[in-house]
């Protein structure tokens, strides 16, 4: 079977949310895994979105220690 790694699907399945076993189960079983072109560029635009809704923890920028102090 050949299965289609859907951006949401791999969001779901990173960040361990409630239906990744599901998706996990549908890709075990899968003998070729395709993925669209924009591939990167649609994971990058579904984690910003969780990001802006909270759903990811994101450290500030300017943290002391961190090495990416704000340089004004």
């Amino acid at each position: 079977m050949t299965a289609v790694l859907d951006v949401s699907a791999a969001i779901e399945i990173l960040l361990q949310k409630e239906k990744k076993e599901l998706f996990n189960a549908t890709y075990e079983k899968a003998s070729w895994i395709i993925a669209p072109d924009l591939y990167v560029a649609e994971i990058l635009y579904g984690l910003d979105h969780q990001s802006s809704g909270g759903a990811l923890l994101c450290y500030p920028r300017n943290r002391k220690g961190s090495g990416r102090e704000s340089r004004r």
